[in-house]
């Protein structure tokens, strides 16, 4: 990138560039604080900056200026800037979120997105074309676009006695997340607050309950007829292309808490069995498969055991003396 040095000669400053190599880094380690960022727009070529809330910036009035002070339109040496100041949206505490903090960086680090500076404002106008939809369906549930947060994430939660539904600007402009994409993760957020149980101790839908519902009832509340099945598929194709973006440690959910944090591919699977018309999966919380058991055993004779077992088995396998252990 170009640096640039300054320096005055009879009262007049002069700015010198020159080529530098930067490193960067994708975050500030385990015991780190990520600080507070800016992003600039440089207005004539649509280039961005983001920088930290100390970065220098030199002025064409060869005043020197921070960058929490650049916000609007400010003339400096290099030409006009447009500032937006990055804040938190007010996220509350037990909020549902669509993705882990460690699943949501690896899909920001890995994946790609619109920059902020894109002069089409499709992130925005498909959100808003959503919540249109959505809207008339959920009268009692407000909608929210932070387009300023770059975490590719989505939550749902209640403030001020109103259920919310918030999804930030980062999951909106990711490649290849569409309108089927992003109208299922909407319909994520609507399950958080109407799926019922299992619920987490906030009393919102667990996250594989909520993807259930969102794949099994709110589709087919939206989609109707011929298009939902189109929809549905691509809408599966473009979560699955999200989640093959999380590292596998990271994807790999807790097994402590399986309910609120699955595995992506216990979330694969649901939302396939949801779109098919199948029940909640036993990893997400669904009615346990009924498992076979051995019932009953009775020496008949030295050489001949009759066995029953709780669900029928291979007639093949089952008659196969390898198969079974004998004690004593």
């Amino acid at each position: 990138m170009l640096s640039a040095s300054a320096s005055t000669a009879q009262g007049k400053i002069t700015v010198d560039w020159s080529t530098a190599q930067v490193n960067f880094s994708s975050g500030t380690g385990g015991n780190g604080t990520q600080p507070m960022m800016v992003y600039l727009v440089f207005n004539d070529s649509n280039q961005e900056i983001i920088c930290n809330m100390d970065q220098v910036f030199l002025l064409a009035d060869g005043k020197y200026t921070t960058a929490p002070q650049n916000v609007g339109e400010r003339q400096l040496s290099a030409g006009k800037f447009k500032t937006y100041r990055i804040s938190a949206a007010g996220v509350p505490y037990g909020a549902s979120a669509m993705f882990t903090p460690g699943q949501a960086a690896d899909i920001l680090e890995y994946g790609s997105m619109a920059p902020l500076s894109n002069p089409i404002p499709i992130p925005q106008a498909l959100f808003s074309s959503i919540k249109a939809q959505m809207s008339g369906f959920y009268p009692d549930i407000d909608f929210y676009y932070d387009p300023l947060e770059l975490t590719p994430n989505l939550y749902a939660f209640e403030a001020y006695g109103r259920k919310v539904v918030q999804m930030n600007g980062g999951l909106a402009r990711m490649s290849g997340f569409n309108y089927e994409g992003l109208f299922m993760a909407m319909a994520h957020g609507v399950a958080c607050h109407d799926a019922g149980a299992p619920k987490d101790r906030f009393g919102l839908a667990t996250v594989g309950q909520a993807d259930w519902y969102a794949f099994s009832t709110t589709s087919r509340l939206m989609w109707i007829s011929d298009p939902f099945m189109t929809y549905i598929m691509t809408a599966m194709n473009q979560w699955s292309a999200l989640f093959a973006l999380v590292t596998p440690a990271n994807a790999a959910g807790n097994p402590l808490d399986p309910l609120n944090d699955p595995s992506l591919d216990c979330r694969l699977q649901t939302i396939r069995a949801a779109a098919a018309g199948g029940a909640l999966p036993e990893c997400a919380g669904g009615a346990l498969r009924r498992k076979i058991a051995l019932e009953q055993a009775n020496a008949i004779s030295p050489t001949h055991v009759t066995v029953n077992f709780s669900l029928a088995v291979d007639q093949a396998t089952g008659a196969n003396p390898t198969n079974y252990t004998f004690c004593p």
